[in-house]
């Protein structure tokens, strides 16, 4: 399903506004995550396997106590006026009007060549007894994303070898590599 997230807070910083879509990545499936942003508002849209609740779930979780409002929605159900400019940066088709500084490649990102990569969660704890239901929730939506998340088999990284050699790898296909290789 395709989402549009607004996110209110201090966007002043465009590389605020960055890193806060960078914090959705885990649970993105489209090839990339587009936004754009005022000094206040951070309007993202993406396309998730997860359910509305699980999405909003994760992003309160993710931004709790860094943002000031955060609505979700399926696009399909909401009535949009937008600049044309940028209403087809947000829900243009894949590689059209898309402003590569107000957009994040989710190849790059699924490579670690941006931002998080899926395997960097795959070890993730959280080390917290005091909101035990909410650290409960937040893992509860981890360990979701990380089934949804396609993390590459030892065939994978093999054929990957042979097409682009060895430090083509990214760490944490280098690590997963030597793990499966055992």
């Amino acid at each position: 399903m395709q989402y549009t997230t607004i996110i209110l807070g201090d966007f002043s910083d465009n590389k605020v506004a960055r890193e806060t879509a960078m914090i959705i990545t885990p649970i993105v499936d489209s090839e990339n995550l587009n936004y754009t942003n005022t000094t206040d508002v951070l309007v993202l849209c993406f396309e998730s396997s997860l359910q509305q609740s699980e999405v909003y779930d994760y992003v309160t979780a993710a931004l709790y106590g860094e943002v000031n409002g955060i609505f979700v929605s399926q696009t399909d159900k909401m009535s949009v006026f937008l600049d044309k400019g940028i209403s087809d940066h947000l829900y243009g088709k894949t590689g059209t009007n898309v402003d590569p500084n107000l957009s994040i490649d989710m190849q790059k990102v699924k490579d670690g060549l941006e931002g998080f990569s899926p395997l960097d969660f795959v070890e993730f704890e959280i080390e917290d007894d005091e909101d035990d239901d909410d650290v409960d929730e937040i893992q509860k939506i981890l360990s979701e994303s990380k089934k949804k998340q396609q993390i590459p088999s030892i065939d994978d990284l093999l054929d990957k070898i042979c097409e682009k050699g060895y430090d083509s790898l990214t760490s944490n296909e280098k690590k997963l590599l030597k793990k499966l290789s055992k």
